[in-house]
């Protein structure tokens, strides 16, 4: 996507999500009568702006981190060692391997 597609697609996406959540919220909050069509409104009027503001700044932030985690990780020389020449006593945990001698309480 260009740039204009980018910032099109964040601003109706700020619209829809803000639109959507302060009427169900509000309508929750209130019970939907007649009286909640200008809470909506209202509550619009102040989600949307904010919405907005947090589309264009921790939107990038949040595409970038997710693209991290993501990502598929290289083998770390731990994971590369070969299984069966490592020592009986050695516990693989955790993502990240981590290798630990176990110490035996028996004498």
């Amino acid at each position: 996507m260009n740039k204009t597609q980018v910032r099109l697609n964040t601003v109706l996406s700020c619209l829809v999500m803000a639109s959507i959540m302060s009427g169900v919220i509000s309508g929750f909050k209130m019970g939907f009568s007649t009286d909640w069509p200008p809470v909506w409104l209202q509550s619009f009027t102040l989600s949307f702006p904010i919405a907005l503001v947090l589309g264009f700044t921790v939107l990038p932030l949040v595409k970038k981190f997710s693209i991290w985690v993501g990502k598929p990780r290289t083998k770390t020389p731990l994971e590369l060692k070969d299984v069966n020449t490592a020592p009986l006593n050695t516990l693989s945990v955790g993502a990240p391997t981590i290798c630990c001698a176990i110490q035996s309480t028996e004498e």
